[in-house]
């Protein structure tokens, strides 16, 4: 039966490649850590290491075993630290799921007045795109998420929390950035820069339906994961993009937020959570964001 200081010496082998560097790392002697290992390839049956006068390596077998004992003592360490924060009077974590257009708009407000309310309660937040944040709900890695448009799931409840209006990102000198509001047919011809498809598909959807809707497929020069990698490149005049109008609300100089007269319908921000499997922490926080 292995324990979990024989996994820590096995790591710390793995990690310097040499046993006088682990030994004192791990505080014994070196010939107590050639014993564990020794110990520890008995056990398992196998060779963890390929040693030379000079150095040690991961054998094949070893490379494969050193991904799981990292994971088991994370989650040895992790259970030390929920067994301390229990002790302690915390009393649960809720886990959300958020994704650009939450982050930068309403949710920082939420976590802020939960946790006022429920300072017992640890907040953990996991960034995933809409689809992400699906699968991550069906697979309980979340808690609650928030998406772009709605989750018609059987086992899940959904409901709007906030609605968002498309809004022409343009580079600061650009001809149309000094107007009050533009016409999304007056982009036809320039080039667009977007978020990457895996990460951005809810909004370049919706960007790309008004676009067509009016005439016009964009045309995509470039992609980009990150909201303030999108605005570097337009910044740099390589093209325009349409974001949310929260971009109002994070202003950088070096662009400009024009209002697109077509964009009648907003984009729907929603939560979305388990039904049947909400723990008595994000019972907490749903209350909250319901309120």
């Amino acid at each position: 039966m292995l324990d979990q200081r024989q996994l820590s010496l096995f790591v710390a082998l793995a990690e310097e490649a040499h046993f006088a560097k682990a030994a004192e790392r791990m505080h014994i002697s070196q010939s107590a850590l050639s014993r564990s290992i020794s110990a520890m390839e008995a056990s398992l049956r196998v060779r963890l290491f390929e040693r030379t006068s000079r150095r040690v390596t991961l054998s094949e077998a070893g490379r494969t075993y050193l991904s799981f004992a990292t994971r088991i003592l994370f989650e040895f360490d992790a259970a030390r630290v929920a067994a301390q924060r229990a002790q302690a009077g915390f009393s649960g974590i809720v886990t959300i799921g958020y994704m650009d257009l939450a982050i930068v708009s309403f949710l920082p407000g939420l976590v802020a007045e939960f946790r006022r309310a429920n300072p017992e309660i640890e907040v953990q937040l996991r960034y995933g795109w809409s689809e992400r944040q699906k699968e991550d709900l069906s697979a309980e890695r979340i808690d609650v998420g928030f998406i772009v448009g709605s989750y018609p799931a059987r086992e899940t409840a959904s409901v709007v929390v906030a609605e968002q209006r498309l809004v022409a990102i343009l580079p600061a000198r650009h001809p149309l950035a000094s107007r009050a509001e533009i016409s999304i047919q007056e982009l036809a011809n320039e080039p667009f820069i977007q978020g990457t498809k895996t990460e951005w598909r809810s909004l370049n959807d919706a960007v790309t339906a008004l676009c067509s809707s009016h005439g016009f497929i964009p045309t995509v020069i470039q992609e980009a994961p990150t909201r303030d990698s999108i605005f570097g490149l337009v910044s740099a005049g390589l093209g325009v993009t349409v974001y949310s109008d929260v971009a109002y609300s994070v202003p950088r100089p070096e662009v400009a937020a024009v209002r697109i007269t077509e964009a009648d319908h907003p984009l729907q921000i929603s939560a979305i959570w388990q039904r049947w499997r909400l723990s008595e922490a994000a019972k907490k926080f749903v209350s909250t964001l319901q309120r």
